[in-house]
């Protein structure tokens, strides 16, 4: 598409700016509403863009504007980009075991305690719920085996 072409040229400037600069803060740099590169890249389902920004964002489940990345992948009632959720999601499970801050239940409460409080999201809440709910449902399981043998 028309857009390839501007999506490479995009991910070359995070590059080169992030691993030749060492300018890591801009991955986590917030625009004046809250949102970050992650948050732009998955609300326009530049998926090269989030794979490569994943690994080197610190994802906070709290914004200025309460929108997560993660809700940016509803819209119109569903999972919009199912692909780009699931990489979110699994990188939110990594950071909180990571970061220590307890079972992969705790952080799905937290998700879904989480949405955003606007008019325009009520129509994605139960999509939401459910999507965050049929993720947990094995990580949970994987994880509580690994605990036990450990």
């Amino acid at each position: 598409t028309d857009r390839e072409p501007i999506i490479a040229f995009l991910l070359e400037i995070f590059e080169y700016l992030i691993e030749e600069k060492e300018c890591i803060k801009i991955v986590d740099h917030k625009r004046d509403n809250g949102s970050t590169a992650l948050h732009e890249a998955v609300f326009h389902n530049h998926k090269d863009i989030v794979q490569y920004l994943l690994p080197k964002c610190n994802l906070k489940i709290d914004t200025k504007s309460d929108y997560l990345p993660l809700h940016h992948t509803f819209k119109g009632g569903k999972c919009s980009n199912d692909e780009i959720a699931n990489m979110l999601l699994k990188r939110y499970l990594e950071q909180f075991e990571q970061n220590g801050q307890g079972n992969p239940e705790k952080l799905k409460k937290k998700l879904i305690a989480n949405t955003p409080n606007s008019s325009h999201w009520e129509h994605n809440e139960a999509a939401y719920e459910e999507k965050i709910k049929n993720f947990f449902k094995e990580p949970i399981g994987k994880w509580k085996r690994r605990k036990k043998t450990e």
